[in-house]
């Protein structure tokens, strides 16, 4: 399903498990004369696409938030990726809560950044996390995979210290090619074998 907004605001929004929602053009939501929050949800199981688009308030003193739930998905092909702040990127919220059991596909087609953003219950870590983009995403802060990084197209950059991909224990890589792989450092924990 494509959403797309012709006029106003939506209160409340929620992605079911099974669902996927494309945002066909940037998407506000807001409250209400009697509601001053609003929420964006995507639950587990559900896919939020954001494509270059963001989901913005309505209102700037209107409460927003978005919940990207353990076993959900966000895809996102904008430049600036997704930022906690709610400055720039695909989530231009007033807060959002970015779960450390989802995961996290960055698909443009110009150059990308992570963004910094906090998961919970465990800071700085996801679930899986793709990178399809040929013109390649440069990590923005530091980040741990508990399942699976997927290098399907183009080059994630990396910083010492400040940006480092750590594939934790019983994590693993899959998809590195010539045209695809880490370009920088990466911390592998465990003894189990992958190539980067």
């Amino acid at each position: 399903q494509t959403i797309s907004q012709s006029a106003g605001k939506y209160v409340d929004y929620i992605i079911n498990s099974g669902s996927k929602v494309t945002l066909g053009a940037n998407f506000a939501i807001g409250g209400t004369a009697t509601k001053n929050t609003a929420m964006f949800t995507v639950k587990s199981g559900g896919t939020l696409d954001c494509q270059t688009y963001s989901l913005q308030n309505y209102l700037s003193n209107i409460s927003t938030k978005l919940t990207v739930s353990s076993g959900s998905t966000l895809i996102t092909a904008n430049a600036y990726g997704i930022s906690s702040l709610g400055l720039a990127g695909s989530v231009q919220l007033t807060t959002s809560s970015f779960s450390s059991g989802a995961n996290y596909i960055y698909d443009g087609s110009s150059s990308q950044i992570t963004g910094v953003f906090t998961t919970t219950p465990t800071a700085n870590t996801v679930a899986n996390l793709t990178i399809n983009n040929a013109a390649g995403v440069t990590l923005s802060q530091n980040l741990a995979v508990n399942g699976t990084l997927t290098l399907t197209d183009g080059v994630l950059s990396t910083t010492p210290l400040l940006a480092v991909i750590t594939v934790n224990a019983g994590a693993g890589v899959t998809g590195v090619s010539d045209y695809s792989f880490v370009d920088g450092p990466i911390t592998k924990i465990g003894n189990t074998a992958f190539t980067f």
